[in-house]
């Protein structure tokens, strides 16, 4: 930008004059082009489009073409198509004193609840009297802009009722419209193990910004619902073919913005057509007590691939208050748009709106600790696995028990226990049931060979537990099969 210490500058043809941020000037020099067409220099041809393109980049965007997709391409063409259009709708709103403001805002796909997709440019339209924001999509603004257009031209010509109702208003929103505060991913690797997850997380905005924390957990569970206790699958392919129950559980919000006077959550679960949504609940620390509970059975392979690679997406959204600022309400839209222009510079705001929609660092942070945690969880269930055979081992000398069947020591290593028996004193007397038919068996019956057992972890106790061969043992051994302690 120029200052008055630069002094004087001498123009030459098709330098650029910009005032403000909409207004390029292309300086026109006959006499300056003949002569740099006669000395054989290239002379740039200046078009509308080019000029749009000169706007938006000296507005903070990334216009650079080099090593573009096809993606970002596309966005810049809707950048150039949209920007005049944003201008233009402003410049209305100040000869109309609506105080309103529209801004550029680009939205992931992520912003928008989606997966995937590209960035799409949307209008943000700032009510300059209350703060309160509204997230307008292309088609949207474009249909408003030509409806700002006929009241604009009415009033150009005179019309007495050139102004019209609110309701019929192109620059008017009510404040009790939904407003997109931010959105949480969650990661559902933990539940493909059948581990319960529990995550307190950012709610951010199409900006990045945080607008408060989520309580989200997802807590695997029976048919009715009680909890599964310590069972858990080390392979998530070992759900396939059969049924899974689990809650979402939404327990509350905090720090949600003042500006939303009510909130709540919403969400797609897998295939969900329809979002499930919570109470609205007024406050900034909304408590909105929300728990649903899933079934799918049986499970598929495409439903433990959506577990293992895709995000759960929970939107929070909110309505905002109708009270204006006393003061505002006094003030001009002129007024009231150059206060707004004495915060945050615009370009760097649309260099941090395009840097936040084309980096996924945050998302990929977040996604890497969910997996630590899960791995954490992992470790822990394990260590109790190997603390129960250990107990039960223990509990069977104590009984005066020498052997264990190999079914129940499997079935805590594969985290069906819980299943099967309510704790290790049942597992006790199993191994009396089973002592009492070995002794029953006749001496002259035909002995089976006992099926391999399952490789049991080693304890930090003295005992172990081995299976015993057919060779060992004369009498019959029942298809549970018994392990012996050594």
């Amino acid at each position: 930008p120029l200052t008055p210490e630069d002094g004087e500058v001498e123009l030459h043809h098709n330098d650029r004059v910009m005032f403000g941020s909409n207004h390029l000037y292309v300086f026109h020099h006959p006499q300056d082009l003949a002569k740099q067409e006669k000395m054989g220099k290239k002379v740039e041809k200046v078009t509308y489009e080019s000029a749009q393109e000169e706007i938006a980049q000296n507005t903070g965007f990334d216009m650079d073409k080099e090593g573009k997709s096809k993606n970002e391409m596309l966005l810049q063409e809707d950048l150039i198509a949209m920007m005049p259009m944003v201008n233009e709708a402003n410049a209305m709103s100040e000869e109309l004193d609506k105080k309103v403001r529209f801004d550029i805002a680009l939205v992931s796909p992520q912003a928008r609840g989606l997966k995937e997709g590209r960035t799409e440019v949307s209008v943000k339209m700032k009510n300059l009297e209350n703060g309160n924001e509204f997230m307008w999509d292309r088609n949207k603004f474009i249909n408003r802009k030509y409806l700002m257009q006929e009241m604009y031209q009415n009033y150009v010509e005179g019309d007495p009722n050139w102004d019209v109702e609110k309701d019929k208003d192109p620059f008017w929103e009510p404040s009790d419209t939904e407003i997109l505060v931010g959105s949480v991913h969650v990661y559902l690797q933990s539940l493909a193990y059948l581990i319960e997850l529990e995550e307190n997380l950012a709610i951010t905005d199409y900006r990045g910004a945080e607008n408060g924390h989520l309580a989200v957990e997802i807590v695997p569970c029976g048919q009715d619902g009680s909890p599964l206790e310590d069972d858990f699958v080390e392979d998530p392919q070992e759900l396939i073919g059969s049924p899974i129950h689990f809650q979402v559980r939404v327990p509350h919000a905090r720090g949600v913005p003042n500006k939303y006077v009510q909130s709540c959550v919403k969400y797609k679960f897998y295939l969900d057509e329809k979002c499930t949504n919570t109470n609205w609940i007024a406050g900034t620390n909304p408590n909105f007590q929300h728990s649903k509970q899933f079934t799918y059975s049986p499970v598929t392979k495409q439903f433990v691939e959506y577990l293992n690679t895709q995000p759960l997406i929970l939107e929070v959204w909110g309505k905002q208050t109708s009270t204006a600022d006393k003061q505002r309400v006094k003030m001009s839209t002129k007024q009231m748009v150059a206060m707004e222009k004495g915060g945050l510079n615009l370009n760097e705001q649309n260099r941090m709106a395009q840097k936040r929609v084309t980096t996924q660092d945050d998302e990929e942070k977040q996604k890497l600790t969910q997996e630590v945690s899960l791995m954490k969880k992992m470790s822990e269930k394990m260590d109790k696995k190997l603390m129960m055979i250990q107990k039960l081992v223990d509990e069977a000398t104590a009984a005066g028990s020498s052997t264990l069947q190999v079914e129940d020591v499997d079935a805590i290593l594969k985290g069906n226990f819980s299943r099967k028996f309510k704790g290790t004193s049942g597992i006790v007397k199993e191994i009396k049931k089973y002592e009492k038919r070995k002794d029953s068996v006749p001496a002259n019956s035909t002995p089976t060979v006992n099926p391999k057992p399952s490789p049991i972890p080693s304890t930090n106790g003295p005992a172990r537990a081995t299976a015993p061969s057919a060779h060992q043992d004369g009498n019959n051994v029942n298809k549970s099969t018994a392990c012996t302690l050594q």
